[in-house]
């Protein structure tokens, strides 16, 4: 079989362009056409003997993050504190999995349960975000302590798109 020079040629411009505009393609792609979440949510789990039970909802605000807690199962008006944490892995008893502290300082806020052992609140945070990149909260703990014990845990993800839409009018108040 003999295979002339044109037509290896042939094929080897066709190999090249159609390389050259996938990789074009797909750099493009990467960097115009993603948009970043929105809105993230954890959905919380007893880290401890405690029923601490609910959601943390993460929303993007300009250069700012609204976080609205709803959880309960607390010890009525008791003192509790939201912390971020490196890593997402709530597994383990007591939430011993996910790594140290994320913040300086460790506690994003402190609040106080009401008389039913309820929290709804919400605050306004600077210094990450939903995106990608080492001030990115996707894929990380978000912890609720009791004194230095943890009470509860969730590991903060992109939240449904029905989900984002209830919350992205509801501003801290």
């Amino acid at each position: 079989m003999r295979i002339q020079a044109s037509t290896v040629f042939a094929c080897a411009l066709a190999v090249l362009t159609y390389g050259t505009s996938l990789a074009t393609a797909e750099s493009e792609w990467s960097h115009s056409n993603v948009s970043l979440p929105v809105a993230a949510v954890a959905v919380l789990h007893p880290a401890a003997d405690r029923a601490v039970v609910g959601k943390i909802h993460f929303r993007t605000a300009g250069d700012s993050l609204i976080i609205r807690l709803e959880v309960g199962g607390f010890v009525p008006k008791q003192r509790y504190r939201l912390r971020l944490h490196e890593y997402g892995d709530c597994s383990a008893d007591k939430a011993a999995n996910t790594g140290e502290p994320i913040e300086d300082p460790a506690d994003l806020i402190e609040f106080l349960a009401d008389e039913d052992g309820w929290v709804e609140i919400a605050f306004s945070h600077r210094g990450n975000t939903l995106g990608t990149g080492v001030d990115s909260l996707l894929g990380r703990g978000a912890v609720l302590h009791s004194d230095n014990e943890p009470v509860g845990c969730g590991t903060i993800g992109v939240a449904k798109p029905r989900e984002a839409l209830l919350r992205a009018s509801e501003d801290p108040g």
